[in-house]
């Protein structure tokens, strides 16, 4: 019987549990800490608490698993210090991810085109710099265009 309270009390100690999300339930990474964080760094295009209730509905058709892992990869995206490399977490997430009503837009309103976090980021083609073809941010020049 002393094995078995010994055995129990090291399973108790090695199980991971997932970070507290400052909501006071400890169930780790939830919808309300994502739209907080994209609240925090101005890309949602809808309200906040519609944010939440959006992403609740999708996550509540996951699978127990697959919101397991919804979380987990939820709380990598968290620790990101930036708010852009957030924004480019959480719109890869497999599942749930809040694309439709996220702006995400990095670059200034002035520009009329917004290259950061896409495939020619930092290698727009020279002609684009000036080309009055309208302002171009992102790429490895400031257009004159801006």
């Amino acid at each position: 019987m002393k094995h078995l309270l010994v055995l129990a009390a090291l399973l108790l100690a090695c199980t991971v549990r997932p970070e507290a999300d400052g909501d006071g339930t400890g169930d780790g990474p939830d919808e309300a800490d994502l739209c907080a964080r994209g609240e925090e760094c101005d890309f949602l295009q809808i309200s906040e608490e519609s944010c939440i209730e959006v992403e609740t509905i999708c996550t509540n058709g996951l699978t127990p698993q697959e919101k397991a892992d919804w979380a987990l990869l939820l709380g990598g995206c968290l620790k990101f210090q930036s708010c852009q490399n957030f924004n480019l977490c959480v719109l890869d997430l497999p599942d749930c991810s809040p694309d439709p009503f996220w702006s995400g837009d990095l670059c200034d309103p002035s520009c009329d085109t917004c290259w950061i976090g896409g495939p020619v980021e930092n290698m727009c083609q020279n002609e684009w710099n000036g080309g009055r073809d309208g302002c171009d941010c992102g790429c490895q020049f400031i257009d004159f265009d801006c």
